[in-house]
């Protein structure tokens, strides 16, 4: 249960630090980017795959905070599902 926890701390830091970093890369090269949707999984990788300037070795650094992002989901999932099925052992002692 504890390497959940780890690969959900680790996979968040990554997404969010990674798309921290995007954003600065297409606010320096002068790259428009929505205020509202800079968050959401995807947006600033399709923004990086539209534009040329972009290298793609950010696009490949853009897609892989997309990939950290869907593990720091998917071990969010673990997690629970760990958590219910020990709370309903519990329950049934």
């Amino acid at each position: 249960m504890t390497v959940f926890y780890l690969l959900f701390v680790l996979s968040a830091l990554y997404a969010i630090a990674g798309d921290v970093a995007v954003r600065i890369m297409l606010t320096r090269r002068n790259i428009q980017t929505s205020f509202w949707l800079r968050g959401v999984p995807g947006y600033l990788y399709r923004i990086c795959t539209r534009d040329p300037s972009v290298s793609p070795r950010w696009r490949r650094f853009a897609y892989s905070t997309n990939v950290a992002f869907v593990i720091c989901f998917l071990s969010v999932l673990a997690i629970v599902a760990t958590e219910e099925e020990s709370s309903m052992q519990e329950l049934q002692r």
